[in-house]
């Protein structure tokens, strides 16, 4: 059976793109009509939605490697890294999808599909029923938070004053 292998440079990578989108936001609340206190409930909501998917993307980009420096082996890593992402994802698409219900409506379902196969993958690799995927359902995990911090950023960045 191939060992899955985590790659500390990929993580990283994540790890710190989570970062700047977090940053950018701070910039374009900054320099947006926002600065000036006109946000909408959307706007808010989107910004939320932003900072929780970023911030989740470079914690969970850098925990593995603290997991490691701890002595755990590899699978070790993996399974209980795992966990506290799935965790992490039950959490915040709740909060995703209770925003959203109202907002979005059938949108609603182009987030909640994913975290729903995002959450049993996740689940899987944690109770160690599947391993020779275990990275690859880590990455995909990461790679949809990164995803939708993209997508709110987007939409915060475009929309304009009026548009709300």
């Amino acid at each position: 059976m191939k060992k899955p292998k985590m790659d500390q440079d990929v993580l990283l990578t994540l790890g710190e793109v989570g970062i700047a989108i977090a940053g950018f936001s701070g910039i374009v609340v900054s320099l947006g009509q926002r600065a000036h206190g006109e946000w909408s409930k959307k706007d808010r909501r989107r910004l939320a939605d932003l900072l929780v998917a970023s911030m989740g993307l470079a914690i969970f980009g850098f925990l593995p490697m603290i997991l490691s420096a701890a002595g755990m082996s590899e699978r070790t890593t993996l399974r209980y890294a795992s966990a506290v992402l799935l965790l992490y994802v039950l959490f915040s698409s709740a909060m995703w999808l209770r925003g959203a219900m109202g907002e979005m409506g059938r949108m609603s379902w182009v987030l909640a599909f994913p975290a729903l196969l995002i959450a049993m993958m996740l689940g899987l690799v944690a109770s160690d029923v599947i391993f020779r995927v275990a990275s690859f359902v880590y990455y995909l995990t990461l790679f949809w938070l990164l995803l939708i911090s993209l997508a709110n950023f987007a939409r915060l960045l475009m929309e304009s004053h009026n548009d709300r």
